[in-house]
Protein backbone atom coordinates (compact mmCIF):
# COMPACT_ATOMS: atom_id res chain seq x y z
CA UNK A 1 0.00 0.00 0.00
CA UNK A 2 1.33 3.42 -0.93
CA UNK A 3 0.77 6.28 1.52
CA UNK A 4 0.28 9.70 -0.03
CA UNK A 5 -0.27 12.27 2.75
CA UNK A 6 -2.72 15.14 2.49
CA UNK A 7 -1.21 18.64 2.78
CA UNK A 8 -2.02 18.94 6.50
CA UNK A 9 -0.53 15.47 7.13
CA UNK A 10 2.67 16.33 5.23
CA UNK A 11 2.93 19.54 7.25
CA UNK A 12 2.53 17.62 10.52
CA UNK A 13 5.10 14.99 9.49
CA UNK A 14 7.62 17.70 8.59
CA UNK A 15 6.92 19.55 11.85
CA UNK A 16 7.54 16.41 13.93
CA UNK A 17 10.78 15.72 12.07
CA UNK A 18 12.16 19.24 12.52
CA UNK A 19 11.13 20.00 16.13
CA UNK A 20 12.33 18.17 19.26
CA UNK A 21 8.88 18.43 20.90
CA UNK A 22 5.62 18.14 18.98
CA UNK A 23 1.99 17.26 19.61
CA UNK A 24 -0.52 16.12 16.99
CA UNK A 25 -4.00 17.33 17.91
CA UNK A 26 -6.48 16.29 15.24
CA UNK A 27 -10.02 14.96 15.23
CA UNK A 28 -10.71 11.26 15.06
CA UNK A 29 -9.99 9.72 11.66
CA UNK A 30 -7.67 12.43 10.34
CA UNK A 31 -4.50 10.36 10.48
CA UNK A 32 -2.74 10.98 13.79
CA UNK A 33 -1.38 7.42 13.79
CA UNK A 34 -0.11 7.45 10.21
CA UNK A 35 1.41 10.92 10.74
CA UNK A 36 3.25 9.79 13.88
CA UNK A 37 4.43 6.47 12.46
CA UNK A 38 5.61 8.06 9.21
CA UNK A 39 7.60 10.69 11.10
CA UNK A 40 9.11 8.04 13.38
CA UNK A 41 10.05 5.85 10.41
CA UNK A 42 11.62 8.82 8.63
CA UNK A 43 13.60 9.83 11.72
CA UNK A 44 14.82 6.33 12.47
CA UNK A 45 15.47 4.96 9.02
CA UNK A 46 15.66 7.76 6.48
CA UNK A 47 18.03 10.05 8.35
CA UNK A 48 20.60 8.72 10.81
CA UNK A 49 20.41 4.99 10.15
CA UNK A 50 20.28 5.43 6.39
CA UNK A 51 23.48 7.48 6.51
CA UNK A 52 25.18 4.76 8.54
CA UNK A 53 24.09 2.05 6.13
CA UNK A 54 25.15 3.99 3.03
CA UNK A 55 28.83 3.54 3.88
CA UNK A 56 29.07 0.53 1.61
CA UNK A 57 28.03 -3.03 0.94
CA UNK A 58 28.49 -5.81 3.44
CA UNK A 59 31.64 -7.83 3.01
CA UNK A 60 31.15 -11.48 2.26
CA UNK A 61 34.13 -12.98 4.02
CA UNK A 62 34.05 -13.50 7.75
CA UNK A 63 37.11 -11.98 9.41
CA UNK A 64 39.55 -14.28 11.13
CA UNK A 65 41.34 -12.62 14.01
CA UNK A 66 45.08 -13.29 14.18
CA UNK A 67 46.08 -15.46 17.18
CA UNK A 68 48.31 -12.68 18.55
CA UNK A 69 45.37 -10.25 18.56
CA UNK A 70 43.08 -12.82 20.21
CA UNK A 71 45.67 -13.36 22.95
CA UNK A 72 46.03 -9.60 23.41
CA UNK A 73 42.23 -9.20 23.62
CA UNK A 74 42.05 -11.91 26.27
CA UNK A 75 44.79 -10.35 28.38
CA UNK A 76 43.32 -6.80 28.16
CA UNK A 77 39.66 -7.71 28.71
CA UNK A 78 38.52 -6.37 32.10
CA UNK A 79 37.47 -8.87 34.75
CA UNK A 80 33.75 -9.54 34.56
CA UNK A 81 33.43 -8.84 30.82
CA UNK A 82 32.96 -12.01 28.76
CA UNK A 83 35.92 -12.48 26.40
CA UNK A 84 33.60 -13.78 23.68
CA UNK A 85 31.87 -10.38 23.56
CA UNK A 86 35.15 -8.55 23.09
CA UNK A 87 36.30 -10.99 20.38
CA UNK A 88 32.96 -10.59 18.58
CA UNK A 89 33.33 -6.79 18.74
CA UNK A 90 36.81 -7.01 17.22
CA UNK A 91 35.60 -9.36 14.46
CA UNK A 92 32.66 -7.04 13.73
CA UNK A 93 35.08 -4.11 13.60
CA UNK A 94 37.29 -5.75 10.99
CA UNK A 95 34.30 -6.95 8.95
CA UNK A 96 32.68 -3.50 8.78
CA UNK A 97 35.59 -1.04 8.93
CA UNK A 98 35.50 1.27 5.90
CA UNK A 99 38.70 1.83 3.96
CA UNK A 100 38.77 5.58 4.66
CA UNK A 101 37.96 5.65 8.39
CA UNK A 102 38.87 4.01 11.67
CA UNK A 103 35.32 4.39 13.01
CA UNK A 104 32.66 1.68 12.73
CA UNK A 105 28.95 2.04 13.53
CA UNK A 106 28.02 -0.32 16.36
CA UNK A 107 24.33 -1.30 16.55
CA UNK A 108 24.17 -1.82 20.31
CA UNK A 109 20.58 -3.10 20.25
CA UNK A 110 21.52 -5.75 17.67
CA UNK A 111 24.44 -6.90 19.82
CA UNK A 112 22.12 -7.11 22.84
CA UNK A 113 19.84 -9.37 20.78
CA UNK A 114 22.77 -11.40 19.42
CA UNK A 115 24.13 -12.09 22.91
CA UNK A 116 20.61 -12.58 24.29
CA UNK A 117 21.03 -10.01 27.06
CA UNK A 118 20.69 -6.27 27.57
CA UNK A 119 23.81 -6.42 29.72
CA UNK A 120 26.02 -5.87 26.68
CA UNK A 121 25.00 -2.25 26.08
CA UNK A 122 24.15 -1.34 29.65
CA UNK A 123 26.93 -3.06 31.55
CA UNK A 124 29.76 -4.66 29.58
CA UNK A 125 30.31 -2.02 26.89
CA UNK A 126 30.80 0.65 29.56
CA UNK A 127 33.36 -1.47 31.41
CA UNK A 128 35.72 -1.70 28.44
CA UNK A 129 38.33 1.07 28.86
CA UNK A 130 38.53 3.89 26.27
CA UNK A 131 42.18 3.02 25.55
CA UNK A 132 41.00 -0.39 24.41
CA UNK A 133 37.69 0.53 22.73
CA UNK A 134 37.09 4.21 21.99
CA UNK A 135 33.38 5.10 21.77
CA UNK A 136 31.40 8.05 20.48
CA UNK A 137 27.79 7.99 21.70
CA UNK A 138 25.35 8.90 18.94
CA UNK A 139 21.92 7.69 20.09
CA UNK A 140 19.06 5.61 18.65
CA UNK A 141 20.75 2.43 19.91
CA UNK A 142 23.86 3.07 17.81
CA UNK A 143 27.31 4.34 18.59
CA UNK A 144 30.54 4.76 16.68
CA UNK A 145 33.60 2.95 17.94
CA UNK A 146 37.16 2.09 17.01
CA UNK A 147 39.75 -0.15 18.50
CA UNK A 148 42.22 1.71 20.67
CA UNK A 149 45.93 2.32 20.18
CA UNK A 150 46.81 -0.22 22.87
CA UNK A 151 46.10 -3.08 20.47
CA UNK A 152 48.48 -4.18 17.75
CA UNK A 153 45.84 -3.99 15.02
CA UNK A 154 46.93 -5.97 12.02
CA UNK A 155 44.39 -7.92 10.06
CA UNK A 156 45.93 -11.23 9.03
Amino acid sequence: MNFSPHNYQAYAIDYIETHPIAAVLLDMGLGKTVISLTAIANLLFDSFLAQALELGPLRKEEPILPPALVEQLRSLTPKGVPVEMVETLAAYYFANKPEDSDWVVLPVANFDAYFGTTSFGRKYLKQIPETFLERSETGFGLCRYRLGNVLAIKQG
